[in-house]
């Protein structure tokens, strides 16, 4: 466990902040995040979390905050002047269960957000089932380009920012949000979103998700509808006119400051003369020309919508224009991990349908003349009636060859995900798929099949990152004489 974190003089903590803060569930992103922030402040940090998974345990680490690796009634003494409760835990948690006892000051991570930063902010949201990570990143980096000196809330890795969470003590300034549709937690069953009082929304795409928590597409969608209907009349709204989820949200809410962006006709600012290079891929969008060192169409709808809100923010297109040229893709998109003559490993956190089908199509315009595997984890699928099951076969058909394992689920279905007919119906569009039942033995199946050459995506969940070092012996395995070289950025 790392080095406590530094107590500080009280007089350097912002008024409003209480001295110390507990975390419960302190390792997930978005709550180390604001974690490591609020200790910048100052403030007191404690937490605990049972599963510490890549990047945030080393993070907070390095940032000096203390954690502990179990729950326990004793790690609320002494008594924090607050507690935030992470969105999966209830009483029976014991944490939990002491806070609700003792009646402690506590709150979701979204309503902590809302309390202590949010109340009078330029709050700009962006919102989608894909893609808000990666667009929340670009928006927060043109807006510094800019010299705006945003705050902002990124749930992913940013080169160009980083950190996750940063506050500039700005009360009136602009406060870039990544928008969880997710539940808030304890008590509140209302999108994290919710709590953002948006004064500008951006919505990505809209498929239905997280299925064990909106079992039906409706429900999910309503989140979104209710996101939009808090805009003020002031206010803006941002959507992908590709994606006919997004765009039927301009019908939601008249507001004059809705604007639809996308490659298709009917988009209000059309993307033109995209083409993809080898390092960049380039286009034309409101009469300037845009540069972006990235591969797929879809960071090309993503830099639009953020250049749009952006520019509503009051940043001339020209700006945007050339703060793009530098930014960098958040980890863990399309990450090389290694790269060499004989095999390039990427890492993919994408698991949606939607979200792959994009990765696929980025990894092709990255390496067309190459064999593209897939190693693949299917998680939080809602089981056999959810949306990936019929999905997935569509989204994977850029791939050469496909190893599926058995799903990770978050809770329980009525009728499990298959992976197995997953991999037949892959099979009957003529790509090479194979049943892989557990994780750990997905290398021995790649190993025999690869090739010399070979682009390998991977896409797994989180408590599996040790399997990207089994992925580079194979190298050697094959007779290869160097190591391959590690390339965490996208242009090495």
């Amino acid at each position: 466990m790392p080095s406590p974190t530094p107590n500080r003089s009280s007089s350097t903590i912002p008024a409003r902040f209480p001295a110390r803060v507990h975390f419960v569930g302190i390792c997930g992103r978005a709550m180390g995040a604001v974690a490591m922030e609020l200790a910048r402040l100052g403030i007191r940090i404690t937490g605990s979390d049972q599963h510490v998974f890549p990047p945030m345990g080393g993070l907070l680490e390095h940032a000096g905050i203390s954690y502990h690796t179990e729950f326990s009634a004793a790690h609320l003494t002494p008594t924090p002047d607050h507690v935030v409760i992470g969105s999966y835990f209830s009483p029976a948690n014991i944490e939990v269960a002491t806070v609700l006892e003792r009646r402690l000051p506590w709150s979701t991570l979204a309503g902590f957000v809302e309390r202590y930063f949010l109340q009078t902010t330029q709050n700009l949201v962006v919102a989608g089932t894909n893609g808000k990570t990666t667009t929340t990143a670009m928006l927060t980096w043109i807006l510094k380009a800019a010299r705006m000196n945003p705050s902002y809330l990124v749930a992913g890795e940013s080169p160009n920012l980083g950190k996750m969470f940063h506050s500039s003590q700005r009360r009136s300034g602009p406060f870039v949000l990544e928008g969880d549709e997710y539940l808030s937690g304890l008590g509140d069953l209302n999108p994290k979103f919710l709590h953002y009082r948006p004064h500008r929304v951006l919505v990505t795409n809209l498929h239905w998700d997280h299925v064990e928590v909106f079992p039906a597409e409706r429900s999910y969608r309503a989140g979104f509808e209710a996101l939009v209907d808090l805009l003020p009349p002031s206010g803006g709204l941002v959507l992908n006119a590709d994606d006919p989820g997004a765009l039927a949200l301009a019908d939601r809410h008249q507001l004059a400051g809705t604007e639809t962006v996308g490659f298709c006709r009917h988009a209000q600012h059309r993307i033109t003369g995209w083409r993809q290079g080898r390092e960049l891929q380039t286009f034309r969008f409101m009469g300037e020309t845009f540069s972006l060192p990235a591969f797929g169409k879809i960071y090309a709808i993503n830099a639009a919508l953020a250049v749009t809100l952006a520019r509503q923010e009051g940043v001339p297109l020209h700006q945007a224009a050339q703060a793009l040229t530098s930014w960098q893709p958040v980890k863990g998109r399309q990450e090389i991990l290694v790269n060499s003559s004989h095999l390039t490993v990427l890492k993919e956190e994408a698991y949606h349908p939607h979200a792959l089908a994009g990765a696929v199509e980025a990894a092709r315009a990255r390496f067309p003349r190459r064999r593209l595997v897939l190693l693949l984890q299917p998680r939080y699928t809602g089981g056999a009636e959810g949306p990936h099951q019929t999905a997935l076969p569509g989204a994977l058909s850029g791939v050469d060859l496909a190893l599926v394992t058995d799903p990770l689920e978050i809770a329980p279905v009525s009728r499990a995900f298959s992976s197995r007919a997953l991999c037949s119906a892959i099979r009957r569009s003529g790509i090479e798929a194979h049943h892989v039942a557990k994780v750990a033995d997905l290398i021995k199946k790649f190993q025999s099949l690869h090739q010399q050459g070979d682009v390998v995506m991977v896409s797994l969940a989180y408590r599996n990152e040790a399997i990207f070092d089994r992925i580079q012996e194979i190298t050697f395995s094959k007779g290869n004489t160097s190591p391959p070289q590690q390339s965490p950025s996208l242009l090495q």
